[in-house]
């Protein structure tokens, strides 16, 4: 079992590496930001086995290489994957998408290098048009060369990756990952201790002993020790 909870660093750097990938994130990028992240997605593109995944997944987050979250609120976000002569020329040649196009250079900086979040319900009262109207119209803007133009708010799975991908991939040291393992195996194996405690031993003492309280002494009252008052008692005549 300890092995299957902490994988080894040769089973880690692959499946992050193919994180990377999925995301589709180069070096040095990523900091701060959520990314969504369907977890059978990602394991059927890759061809990997989900409860392995999950199980690096673990250990990558409990380093804080990443944090991944069930539900999370992704606020809705567009850019101009284009050049501006493009563009101008694609407003040239939809003149119905003009109000929009202006609207969004004039309320958001660095649109051309960058997706940038955008505040839909303003956007929308800018326009006169409702939010749903503002979704559709800009989706049926994109095109296949603008890559990902516009992407509405929503609830998803998602990833945050607290600190940009290095250059080498994953710097994992592995003496702190066996040192994890050897701790969760002593925890296993005072467990099995408890449950096999005879009956002479008291297992409140055996509790307070390991969580460090040394100086605990017999409770009387466990299933051990009232056990072994009653053996230890001499046996009444009948009758009495």
């Amino acid at each position: 079992m300890p092995d299957a909870r902490f994988p080894s660093i040769d089973k880690i750097r692959p499946v992050y590496q193919h994180l990377m990938n999925y995301l589709q994130l180069p070096a040095g990028s990523g900091e701060g930001n959520y990314f969504d992240f369907d977890l059978t997605g990602f394991t059927s593109r890759f061809g990997l086995e989900i409860g392995a995944v999950t199980n690096v997944l673990k250990v990558l987050e409990q380093e804080g290489l990443f944090s991944w979250q069930q539900q999370v609120f992704l606020p809705a976000r567009t850019q101009f994957c284009v050049g501006k002569e493009t563009l101008y020329d694609f407003e040239r040649d939809h003149p119905e998408f003009e109000p929009l196009i202006h609207a969004l250079l004039r309320s958001y900086e660095g649109i051309f290098d960058q997706s940038v979040p955008i505040r839909e319900r303003q956007l929308a009262w800018q326009l006169r048009i409702s939010p749903a109207q503002l979704g559709g119209a800009a989706r049926t803007a994109e095109r296949p060369s603008h890559h990902r133009l516009y992407a509405t708010e929503r609830v998803t799975p998602a990833v945050l990756l607290p600190r940009p991908r290095g250059d080498r991939g994953i710097v994992y040291r592995s003496g702190q990952l066996q040192g994890k393992k050897e701790v969760y195996a002593a925890r296993i194996r005072a467990m099995i201790r408890y449950l096999g405690l005879g009956s002479g031993e008291c297992r409140s003492r055996y509790l307070a002993h390991y969580f460090g309280d040394k100086d605990a002494g017999d409770c009387g009252i466990c299933d051990n020790r009232l056990a072994a008052a009653r053996a230890a008692s001499p046996a009444r005549p009948p009758g009495r």
